[in-house]
């Protein structure tokens, strides 16, 4: 029985912007712990399906069926140097598939104690210096049309100093 399927692992480039007032001395730095990774899915033999994967526990639910691998939850290591400013706003932009027929969308995670459920997300405290992971989790939905192959889509975390 063969399956076409479209294998998936995300991969975040990182943008850092730096809006603040001038006494700021703060940097922030982003690392990848673990990249977000769908597996391979099956392309639907009519409309489309998602999966989503949840921030807390690399848990799946929906439409989606996964054929190989084990989609897990992006994680990313936030960390602070510097003095002056107190809280961020983590935002993801720039999302790209490489294909029209696969979407990556509403993205939620956890940073902290804090639950995000839609980005962007203000008055976050500054991570660590020893570094705070933002743990992302996110839709990616496939439609009929999608041809088999491996690709791997994009996406930036801006990360705002308040």
């Amino acid at each position: 029985m063969s399956h076409a399927a479209v294998t998936l692992w995300v991969m975040g480039l990182f943008i850092f912007a730096f809006i603040a007032p001038a006494r700021a001395d703060v940097t922030i730095s982003i690392s990848d712990v673990t990249q977000m990774d769908w597996g391979t899915v099956q392309i639907p033999a009519s409309g489309s399906e998602y999966i989503s994967i949840s921030p807390a526990n690399s848990g799946i639910s929906g439409t989606g069926t996964v054929l190989f691998g084990f989609p897990s939850r992006g994680v990313y290591s936030l960390k602070s140097s510097g003095e002056g400013e107190t809280a961020i706003t983590i935002d993801i932009s720039n999302v790209s598939t490489g294909s029209s027929n696969l979407t990556i969308d509403n993205f939620t995670g956890i940073y902290s104690s804090y639950t995000i459920n839609s980005f962007p997300s203000a008055s976050l405290p500054l991570p660590s210096t020893s570094g705070t992971n933002l743990y992302l989790g996110a839709r990616e939905t496939v439609n009929a049309a999608m041809t088999p192959t491996t690709l791997t889509p994009t996406f930036d975390i801006v990360v705002i100093v308040q």
